[in-house]
């Protein structure tokens, strides 16, 4: 070998080094200071759905799922008598990524309703990690109404209104076809092994977001003369009220308010309410909305007037609202694995404040 190659060698060899000590650097700060929490979404245990408005959907007995494709024990489609069944819907926050099945906040109300009231209650956890409020809703509708419930939970988080943009990693279902990815068994496991750091996260997300970005940037603004007609008067002019809010307060820099401004966004949130709210009503079954905080977030937590605005939405079609942002204040970040996902500890906070919320409201 020649000095010349020698010399090429060595300095591809040290900047090689200095590359994984840059990432493995980068990788500890984010584990430590500013998490990402999520699993990828496989053939192992999901499947695509005959519903597309769904796309994909939990495969039954697949790891912790029930024959149902729940993350939950087995229940009868039919309700047992002198019991008040409780079915929850939402995504990754209301499912338990993170914490084990028995640890959800759903598992451990249950425990606890039933310690006070022995055999009277049961509830369901129907929700699956990256669903959107379409999902959501075309889920309840698909499996909970089968169980006849008597009171509906909709775990909502902040992003639920935003269309094919989550979170978690259903970026390998699109379009009604699987990734060769998520098929190959090799490479699947390779990904769900790159996909554990924090590097990989955060990188796949970047530019799944400028996907989205740039899909949202196509959408046709609907005409104003319809606007009015099409969301009812009430909502729309609550939507006016929060746009023009967000506008002079100078909010619309902060994510999730400019996703709450985009009409587009509005009027996919006011039909999923009202979908869900008569099914609800078919059903004869009262909705809660449930909204846990961003958690770690600056103090004073910024987000309320966005929690307000949809408490005021819920509100249009009587769903009563449930608040847990006193949670975004938990101290040593006890009550989150990362911003947005509760810990087990978490998880026993919201059944405690659920489980007070249902003993005031009886």
């Amino acid at each position: 070998m020649n000095p010349r190659t020698a010399k090429a060698l060595k300095r591809a060899a040290l900047v090689l080094f200095a590359l994984v000590l840059a990432l493995a650097g980068a990788e500890a700060f984010l584990r430590t200071v500013h998490p990402m929490y999520g699993t990828l979404l496989t053939a192992d245990d999901y499947r695509l759905s005959d519903n597309p408005e769904i796309g994909y959907e939990p495969l039954p007995n697949a790891g912790d799922h029930n024959s149902d494709g729940l993350r939950d024990k087995e229940y009868s489609k039919e309700k047992p008598p002198g019991v008040f069944r409780v079915v929850v819907i939402g995504d990754s926050l209301a499912y338990g990524l993170g914490v084990s099945r028995d640890q959800t906040w759903s598992s451990v109300l249950e425990r606890l309703l039933n310690e006070k009231f022995p055999g009277q209650f049961e509830i369901i956890n129907l929700a699956v990690p990256g669903y959107d409020i379409v999902q959501v809703v075309e889920w309840f509708k698909k499996k909970g109404l089968a169980y006849h419930p008597d009171l509906v939970v909709y775990h909502y988080w902040l992003n639920d209104v935003v269309q094919d943009c989550s979170p978690t990693e259903k970026a390998l279902w699109e379009r009604g076809q699987v990734h060769g990815l998520v098929k190959n068994r090799l490479l699947r496991r390779l990904a769900e092994t790159a996909f554990r750091l924090q590097v990989v996260r955060r990188s796949w997300f970047f530019f799944k977001n400028m996907e989205k970005g740039r899909e949202k940037e196509r959408l046709c603004g609907l005409p104003q003369e319809k606007i009015e007609d099409l969301m009812g008067r009430e909502a729309y002019l609550l939507w006016r009220n929060f746009a023009n809010m967000i506008q002079e307060d100078n909010l619309s820099r902060f994510a999730f308010y400019k996703d709450y401004a985009n009409l587009a966004n509005f009027v996919r949130l006011n039909r999923e309410f009202k979908e869900l709210a008569a099914a609800c009503k078919k059903a004869d079954a009262p909705c809660w909305l449930l909204l846990t905080p961003l958690f770690r977030d600056k103090n004073p937590y910024p987000w309320h007037p966005l929690h307000a605005f949809i408490h005021d939405m819920g509100a249009l079609y009587g769903m009563q609202y449930l608040d847990l942002s006193f949670l975004a204040q938990m101290p040593a970040r006890a009550a989150s694995l990362d911003h947005q996902h509760p810990s087990a500890l978490g998880h026993r906070l919201i059944a405690a404040a659920i489980l007070d919320a249902v003993t005031n409201r009886q």
